[in-house]
């Protein structure tokens, strides 16, 4: 080979080297630091353009420093997130599907398959103890540039509504295929608890739907005669007829043992569900509207179930009177009466439960015993000083039924309990045992405000005042106001003016500390009876002067937006 023809062989290695392999490893190197180096205004033009691409208006906020844009694509609401010091942004479609609580289990598992077999789109839950519901979200991280940023959104967007249909589906399928199996699972026992520990800022709440939560066991029945008795306030009423009505097979109970029908039966056998439904039609003389036969509708239909319980609801509707001169229009016997609650069927037995108290009971004396109150539960303290073993019972399974929120089971327990302990209230009773008295009246009047059941509450409710306690004083008055009792207002306001009375006399901090909550209390019950009853003018008065405080201002701009609602549409 001639030294020209190698002379030109270098130079055409040069060449390639010079104007090929070089122009693409500075390409690759400055690819690199294009990517550590992203900028959130770089990601944002990158991603304003992809989506003018994709024919999407772009609604750009701000969301705890980071940069956030929301936009409809195909009908699903979508949003992405920049954040600082990263150079990915991250695609969302949040709430595309919510169960509640009890599927936890489930959605989680599903969750963990779709992930498994996904590329880039990461299926995850959040739960919602407020609302008692598990709520399911996509997400997916994504390194966008200017060539490429239109076709990874629309691929990854697509691929978001195809697991979107893949959970749904799959979700439905295992439901129904899951029904009856039995599981625990502590997540979802942690969140179930959340949920229900209720306490008294929640009846505060306007227009809450609180809903009763009954239990029973196979000791602890509930019966026909409770029902009718707690819920439909039905007494010492006569029963004529009962018939129970399932699967297309007719039943007809004796009308003198009618009233101790335990309604669990209807459905249930053998620790499980027989019957998916079951309708219940009754007839009875009522003393309060003597000569006036009435019929009454039940419909029992069968719910979800759980290893420890079965669920069942029950719907009550009492067939009103017409109108004539001894039922006036509007007069009790017109007016249609209607409840609906789900009751749970505890397959523990009674065995468990009483070796639970026993339990708690040994280690409440040894604490008394040894001097050591302030290591004791509630309950502990509730039991500690009780000589009668049945009386202790009570009260501990009482109050552990409510902070479950199985208020007609704790009813039963904490009024046998008041009955005892009433008879002693005529002797000489110690400040343990009169402050344990004042507290069970509370309990009991707890569980009916929670039932809706005002005047029953009221009742227990009243006894409670010369204890001088602000959480039985709150409690009542949430029962005034939720009951819709005229006398509501004059007592807010008598309570309003004795504090302030008493502020003016002593306006110290630690004042301010202890008594200021419940004046706000107060003030917020005020504006919600003054809403209730239409004297919008007042109430607009009550809340403008309470937006100056902070822990009312939320509260009042929320009810002024009402209000001006409200007038609006009158």
């Amino acid at each position: 080979m001639t030294s020209i023809a190698l002379l030109a062989i270098c130079w055409a290695i040069c060449f390639v080297i010079a104007f090929a392999i070089l122009p693409a490893w500075r390409r690759s190197h400055d690819t690199g630091k294009e990517f550590r180096a992203r900028t959130v205004d770089q990601n944002k033009a990158i991603v304003t353009a992809a989506l003018k691409e994709l024919n999407c208006k772009c609604n750009w906020t701000t969301d705890r420093g980071d940069t956030v844009v929301k936009y409809d694509y195909q009908s699903g609401h979508f949003c992405i997130r920049l954040e600082q010091n990263s150079p990915y942004v991250k695609l969302a479609y949040l709430f595309f599907f919510v169960t509640p609580l009890e599927n936890l289990e489930l959605v989680r598992n599903l969750c963990n398959q779709c992930n498994i077999n996904s590329e880039t789109c990461r299926v995850v839950y959040s739960t919602n103890n407020d609302r008692g519901s598990v709520e399911v979200h996509i997400v997916a991280g994504l390194w966008l540039n200017e060539r490429t940023a239109r076709d990874i959104l629309e691929r990854a967007m697509g691929n978001v509504f195809s697991w979107q249909n893949m959970f749904v589906k799959r979700f439905k399928e295992l439901q129904e295929t899951n029904a009856h199996s039995e599981r625990r699972d502590l997540e979802a026992d942690q969140a179930h608890w959340e949920r229900e520990l209720y306490l008294i800022r929640e009846q505060e709440l306007m227009h809450q739907a609180a809903g009763p939560g009954w239990r029973e066991t196979e000791r602890e029945k509930i019966t026909l005669r409770r029902v009718l008795a707690v819920m439909m306030g039905l007494k010492d009423i006569r029963l004529k007829q009962l018939s129970v009505i399932s699967d297309e097979t007719v039943t007809e109970i004796d009308p003198e043992t009618a009233l101790d029908y335990d309604l669990a039966t209807a459905l249930i056998q053998e620790g499980d569900f027989k019957h998916r439904q079951a309708l219940l039609n009754l007839s009875f003389d009522d003393p309060g509207l003597p000569s006036k036969e009435r019929q009454m509708t039940i419909h029992l239909k069968a719910e979800k179930r759980s290893r420890h319980s079965l669920y069942y609801r029950i719907s009550l509707m009492l067939v009103p009177l017409s109108a004539q001169k001894t039922v006036p229009l509007g007069s009790i016997g017109n007016v249609v009466q209607s409840h609906s609650l789900l009751v749970a069927y505890d397959l523990h037995s009674a065995t468990q439960l009483e070796d639970e108290f026993r339990y708690m009971w040994k280690e409440a004396m040894e604490k008394a015993k040894a001097g050591d109150r302030d290591s004791m539960t509630d309950e502990q303290r509730l039991i500690c000083d009780c000589i009668d073993p049945q009386l202790a019972a009570n009260l501990y399974r009482g109050r552990t039924l409510l902070e479950q929120d199985r208020c007609i089971e704790a009813l039963r327990c904490l009024e046998n309990a008041f009955d005892t302990m009433s008879l002693r209230i005529s002797h000489p009773m110690s400040a343990a045992d009169r402050n344990k008295f004042g507290e069970v009246a509370y309990l009991i009047g707890f569980c009916y405000n929670e039932l809706r059941l005002y005047r029953q509450a009221y009742y227990y409710l009243e006894l409670t005042l010369p204890f001088h306690r602000v959480n039985y004083t709150e409690e009542y008055i949430n029962c005034l106001v939720n009951g819709g009792d005229f006398r509501a207002a004059s007592i807010i306001d008598e309570l309003i003016v004795e504090i302030e009375n008493v502020h003016s006399a002593d306006g110290s901090s630690q004042w301010q500390l202890n008594v200021r909550p419940f004046l706000n209390f107060l003030k917020r019950r005020k504006a919600y009876v003054c809403i209730s009853q239409q004297r919008y003018d007042e109430a607009e008065k009550l809340l403008k002067k309470m937006l100056d405080d902070p822990d009312n201002s939320d509260f009042a701009l929320n009810e002024l937006a009402y209000i001006q609602k409200m007038k609006g549409e009158n």
